[in-house]
């Protein structure tokens, strides 16, 4: 049996436009961070998806 390659995601934030959203994530505890972008992914995903019907 052999397990799917786990992909990493990242993205490049820009300090200039982005501002908000690096102070934000700042304020998340280190070992919290990987939860809350898998949860606002998902998010994303679902109201994309509701978009869409």
């Amino acid at each position: 049996m052999t397990e799917e390659k786990i992909t990493q995601i990242s993205a490049k934030l820009n300090p200039e436009y982005d501002a908000y959203i690096i102070e934000a994530i700042r304020k998340i505890p280190r070992r919290d961070r990987s939860r809350t972008y898998r949860e606002a992914l998902e998010e994303y995903f679902k109201k994309r998806e509701e978009l869409e019907e």
